[in-house]
């Protein structure tokens, strides 16, 4: 009759896998102790609520969401650098929105402009917002956003008293494409 043996794995196995487990586990720890992973390093779209310009001063990510929760003063154009950032505002009982965008002080602005390294970028989408005293500036295309693409929809939002300061493309809105 024969016996059955079972065999162990060889120690020098198991001491390895314990190895990199160890390395692993430190590796989560520093980056924790650390702070976490900075803007640039992110690579999972977040959801942003803004409720103050300053909320405005980070990095997005492609795919990120900011949701203004507030009505937001903007003392000058946020430049977005990433592609398909959305752009989503608060709405009341009868899905209006309730969301003001306006300008703080004087100077000609509009209050987005979707652009890397002088190239336009694309917009996400834009929704459930109010845009109010966009401007210009020098340049010719949208009152308040400009974009070089729209992958999403411009739905459920209000453009008052957007105007372009040159002759060009869109007083509320203009793309790289003449929206």
């Amino acid at each position: 009759m024969s016996e059955l043996t079972q065999t162990a794995p060889p120690i020098t196995y198991l001491n390895t896998m314990l190895r990199n487990f160890t390395l692993a586990l430190a590796v989560v720890w520093l980056t924790l102790m650390s702070g976490g992973l900075t803007q640039a390093q992110r690579v999972i779209p977040e959801t942003f609520d803004i409720d103050d310009f300053s909320d405005l001063s980070q990095t997005f990510i492609g795919g990120d969401t900011l949701n203004f929760t507030a009505a937001v003063a903007f003392s000058n154009q946020i430049q977005i650098a990433a592609n398909g950032v959305k752009l989503t505002g608060v709405v009341d009982i009868d899905g209006k929105p309730t969301t003001t965008l306006t300008k703080s002080g004087s100077g000609n602005f509009k209050f987005f402009q979707f652009l890397a390294n002088g190239i336009g970028t694309d917009c996400g989408g834009i929704s459930n917002l109010i845009f109010n005293g966009g401007g210009t500036g020098g340049d010719s295309a949208g009152g308040a956003v400009f974009a070089r693409t729209f992958s999403g929809d411009i739905t459920n939002c209000t453009f008052t008293n957007n105007a372009l300061n040159t002759s060009g493309n869109g007083g509320a809105v203009g793309t790289g494409n003449g929206f």
